[in-house]
């Protein structure tokens, strides 16, 4: 069954969606069975993931969601990109897989991030 999950990172006031299909069947040299199953071997494959598991009641599309959500927002802030290039970027990176739907999960939606040199407030001390 196919959801549309909206991670939010509320205090920096962004957000992204991802496309989970837990049922899509995966074949491939990295993974094999269906969404799921990859995905719960990426989330055991970061320190804490079975942690972070415990937090969404082991809910492994919504924990899994949360960390690519992380994941693509740390790209966002380190470089400037377009969601293909996110989708690029994450999929090149150690543990996981390409974010694009042949997997069963798709990263279909990321804010952009905008640092501006005059939020950040400095004072003397």
């Amino acid at each position: 069954m196919l959801k549309v999950y909206k991670v939010i990172y509320p205090t920096e006031f962004w957000e992204c969606q991802v496309e989970i299909n837990e049922d899509f069947i995966v074949s491939g040299p990295a993974w094999e069975g269906n969404c799921k199953s990859a995905m719960e071997g990426m989330i055991a494959f970061w320190m804490g993931g079975n942690e972070r598991l415990a937090e969404n009641e082991g809910n492994v599309s919504k924990t899994f969601a949360q960390q690519l959500a992380r994941e693509a927002y740390m790209i966002l802030v380190e470089r400037d990109l377009t969601l293909y290039g996110v989708i690029e970027e994450i999929g090149s990176r150690e543990g996981w897989g390409k974010p694009d739907g042949s997997l069963g999960y798709k990263l279909i939606y990321v804010d952009d991030v905008e640092i501006r040199h005059k939020d950040f407030e400095v004072e003397e001390i």
